[in-house]
């Protein structure tokens, strides 16, 4: 065979795995490999799998306990020349973390897909490889991920503090409420005080968010104010360069083929609860 596209995993050296034992001991390895500073506690996940044939009847991957505190370097590998493709499927993967840690959140998440597609890559000097192609057929999955509201608020207000610190201001206040109406609409209010020296300013913004049939996520209605006479004429001329007009995002602009999100939800509560389904 000629080159081949770059795999995902690593999967040691031939022949395949035998059993869903190897595989899993396999694939625990070649995931310890992405641990970075930034992507920690990769060591502790635990993966079950079993085979049938040259299919994963089952995928299992429990990543309780890992963190994310910043964008991970990626890892590539220079495969070798591939000599063969055996194309296969994972019957049903299962992703869960109860919880993964983001930027200091704790996230929970589970994910299900089923008749994911993938290949078994032979290479030159005996290495064995996971490949991911890219198919037209739908895959079917569902992800589910909540969040303590105040817990990622906090982590938004880190954020803002940097920002508002390399603008030369001091970020004093910042409250931000998430209020749903139905599963496919939220309203956003919030409230800012910033700080410079002797001075201060408030600030309140709002928009509405709104998911349609097609997946297109609408943000509308959004304003900025101030009662403070002249936060309310800087504001006036910020429109200028502040955005405040109606956008529309696709949600399927940038998925893979044979991936698309058919139906989302967004639930608002102690905890912000997002649920998507693929096909």
């Amino acid at each position: 065979m000629t080159e081949h596209s770059a795999p995902i995993l690593p999967l040691g050296q031939l022949p395949r795995p035998a059993t869903g034992a190897d595989l899993a001991r396999r694939l625990h390895t070649a995931l310890s490999r992405y641990s970075t500073e930034e992507l920690t506690g990769l060591d502790n996940a635990t993966i079950a799998a079993t085979l049938d044939g040259q299919d994963i009847a089952t995928l299992d991957i429990d990543l309780s306990g890992v963190a994310v505190d910043g964008d991970p370097k990626e890892v590539q590998d220079t495969p070798p020349k591939i000599l063969s493709s055996a194309p296969a499927v994972v019957r049903r993967v299962t992703v869960r973390a109860h919880p993964i840690r983001i930027m200091g959140a704790a996230v929970d998440v589970r994910a299900e897909a089923e008749d994911f597609p993938i290949a078994w890559l032979e290479g030159a000097d005996q290495s064995l490889w996971l490949d991911m192609p890219e198919t037209a057929e739908p895959t079917q999955a569902f992800v589910r991920m909540a969040v303590n509201q105040d817990e990622l608020l906090e982590v938004v207000r880190g954020h803002a503090r940097a920002a508002a610190s390399e603008a030369g201001v001091t970020l004093a206040r910042l409250d931000v409420t998430l209020r749903s109406s139905g599963r496919r609409s939220v309203h956003v209010r919030g409230f800012a005080k910033i700080r410079k020296g002797v001075l201060s300013a408030s600030a309140r913004f709002r928009a509405d968010l709104n998911l349609a049939d097609d997946m297109m996520l609408s943000i509308s209605k959004i304003k900025l104010s101030s009662g403070n006479p002249l936060v309310a004429v800087v504001l006036l001329f910020a429109r200028n360069h502040i955005d405040t007009s109606d956008r529309r995002i696709d949600l399927n602009a940038d998925m893979s083929p044979g991936l698309r999100v058919v139906d989302a939800g967004l639930e608002t509560g102690t905890d912000l609860v997002l649920t998507a389904r693929l096909g």
